[in-house]
């Protein structure tokens, strides 16, 4: 398949997100806002490392199912995922070769919070070098969302994700420059 036809795949399935409404859910569109202007965002976090995580049960080396690095602090919440293939080996080119995927969530104030899905087959992030123990990576995407806590008695709120939280979503069309830089774990 095309990236294109993934791209637009992933851009429906976000407008066609389900809705509630007295408790029902309903097919609803989610709010759409467009803009040509590309949002720049630029984000080094020095306090708090990633951590390196691995299925349950299992060690972190190249029998692991996956590799993740993750992070939250200060609103901030990184996950991205990796081939096991990774194995600690934290060139940018061994990140780009075993890169899965990578949920990334940053604090938009009032807003709510900006959350992005980036697929490896979508090519939109790229790990970039960095200094010594240290991750950089940078994304551009023609799309992203902001979710925020909702009213549960709104029709804009979902209820279906795990815990029942009531969120609303709007989907920004609008192209994001993402540049975040981490600490990786020790060793």
């Amino acid at each position: 398949m095309s990236k294109l036809f993934l791209m637009l795949c992933c851009i429906l399935q976000a407008a066609t997100a389900m809705a509630c409404e007295n408790g029902h859910a309903t097919r609803k569109p989610a709010k759409q806002v467009a803009s040509d202007d590309v949002k720049q965002i630029s984000l080094v976090e020095t306090r708090k490392p990633l951590t390196l995580k691995c299925p349950s049960g299992q060690s972190c080396d190249q029998h692991a199912d996956y590799h993740a690095l993750h992070v939250e602090q200060n609103g901030v919440e990184a996950y991205l995922s990796f081939k096991s293939s990774l194995n600690k080996r934290y060139q940018p080119a061994a990140l780009q070769e075993a890169f899965r995927y990578a949920d990334l969530y940053l604090p938009n104030g009032e807003d709510g919070d900006i959350s992005l899905h980036v697929e490896a087959i979508d090519s939109q992030l790229v790990f970039l070098p960095a200094g010594k123990g240290r991750l950089k990576l940078h994304v551009l995407a023609p799309s992203y969302k902001v979710v925020k806590q909702g009213n549960s008695k709104s029709t804009d709120c979902r209820t279906d994700d795990v815990v029942g939280l009531c969120q609303s979503e709007t989907v920004f069309q609008q192209p994001i420059n993402l540049v975040m830089e981490f600490l990786l774990p020790k060793p």
